[in-house]
């Protein structure tokens, strides 16, 4: 059984390059494989891209710069790197997707701004991106006491309540710090806390109280 286990493996089809997560360093990189010519696939665990962006920062303004405009004697080139949000597109600028200067006019943009436009910039991916789908190993498994150099990645798509297998030569992780992470050291009564990660976005339910913040990040 185990035999005829790895030979269904071995029978697999290997792609070229597995990228895990569609936010939007999985998104860039895809859309530079797409225009390269290149086998790829997304595995992204959510129903749509840059996902992360629809629930954080939880005060849903993003922290990165909206520059709109630059002096009208520097380059397009020099524009964009001021552009903080907006990925390179390499298509003609007719069919690029619109950036985040042309959707906000403020400095410091709304969350939902990203979001929209990540989705937008993932639409020219759509057959490569597979969403729901959860990868939960990814091994290098030998065949016959040999490796051939391939990984194996196991897939779950809960919602359709189903499992499969991908053989990938490349594979990429671009899913960022999803899992909240607490303090590292032990803290008398941690237990009453509460996470970033479930802090309300107005924060209006702590007006009047005393609140004590536990981290110096960006959060």
């Amino acid at each position: 059984q185990q035999q005829q286990q790895q030979q269904q493996q071995q029978n697999l089809k290997v792609r070229q390059y597995c990228i895990v997560g569609a936010g939007p360093a999985g998104l860039q990189l895809g859309h530079f494989f797409k225009h390269a010519g290149r086998d790829y696939v997304i595995f992204e665990r959510n129903q749509q891209a840059g996902s992360f962006f629809a629930r954080y920062p939880r005060h849903r303004m993003l922290i990165s710069l909206n520059k709109r405009f630059v002096r009208k004697d520097y380059s397009e080139e020099f524009a964009f790197r001021h552009d903080w949000n907006s990925l390179i597109d390499v298509r003609n600028k007719a069919n690029r997707t619109r950036p985040v200067t042309q959707r906000s006019k403020a400095l410091f943009p709304h969350a939902d701004v990203l979001t929209e436009y990540l989705s937008d910039f993932a639409e020219e991916q759509q057959a490569a991106i597979q969403y729901g789908t959860v990868v939960t190993k990814v091994s290098r498994p030998s065949y016959a006491g040999e490796q051939d150099g391939i990984f194996m990645l196991e897939l779950a798509v809960p919602q359709q309540g189903s499992t499969a297998a991908v053989r990938c030569r490349e594979v990429i992780v671009a899913s960022g710090f999803w899992t909240p992470r607490g303090a590292e050291g032990a803290v008398d009564g941690a237990a009453y806390t509460e996470g970033y990660e479930n802090v309300e976005e107005s924060g209006e339910s702590y007006e009047g109280n005393s609140v004590m913040v536990m981290g110096l990040g960006n959060a």
